[in-house]
């Protein structure tokens, strides 16, 4: 039997629903998010509904060291891939790739001296760092700005190295990689 692990404050054994509403990232840049997002392929999992585990217990553990590790169990079927390599994707260079090619196309503009009137006026590059966009609100800004979404584009390789598996056949394509599911019910059980 192949397991996923999840870190969690109390294992109960109880079925929880997922989030139906879009989830704010605690670990990552609004930017970073939202251009994720726009990038994502649709038969991937948004990160926006999703749980998170992990292929192994002592990844899941260095995930929330403060927490219980347990096996994720499902109630549907779930769709379900994988980051490999990256434990937390947090720590994936796309971040950092994303802020630099920003600031560089912000620089060219002179929105950033505007007042806030001038700045909500219009969309704009620096709307990137709103929280939760949609693809088609990324579109929006992104339209006036060819060159940026061209170089996020070939920048990116969040999604290069994402592997879709079933978790009901298979075991995670890595031995390492967070792992992202959008389900409808789950639970975390004990691991035996």
């Amino acid at each position: 039997m192949n397991y996923i692990y999840r870190a969690v404050r109390e294992i109960t054994g109880d079925w929880k629903e997922s989030l139906q509403t879009r989830r704010l990232s605690s670990n990552l840049l609004p930017l970073t998010d939202n251009l994720w997002e726009w990038l994502r392929p649709e038969v991937y999992p948004s990160r926006r509904h999703a749980i998170f585990a992990s292929p192994t217990e002592q990844e899941a553990h260095g995930a929330w060291e403060q927490g219980k590790v347990g096996v994720v169990e499902f109630n549907d079927v779930p769709l379900v891939g994988q980051h490999c390599g990256y434990p937390d994707v947090k720590n994936h260079p796309d971040e950092e790739i994303f802020r630099k090619l920003w600031v560089i196309e912000l620089k060219k503009t002179e929105w950033v001296q505007n007042d806030i009137q001038s700045k909500l006026s219009r969309p704009h590059l620096g709307h990137l760092m709103l929280p939760l966009l949609s693809k088609s609100e990324v579109d929006t800004i992104l339209k006036d700005f060819p060159k940026f979404a061209e170089n996020i584009q070939k920048a990116s390789t969040v999604w290069k190295c994402f592997r879709l598996f079933d978790p009901m056949k298979d075991g995670p394509p890595s031995s390492s990689g967070e792992i992202v599911i959008n389900t409808i019910k789950y639970r975390v059980i004990p691991i035996s």
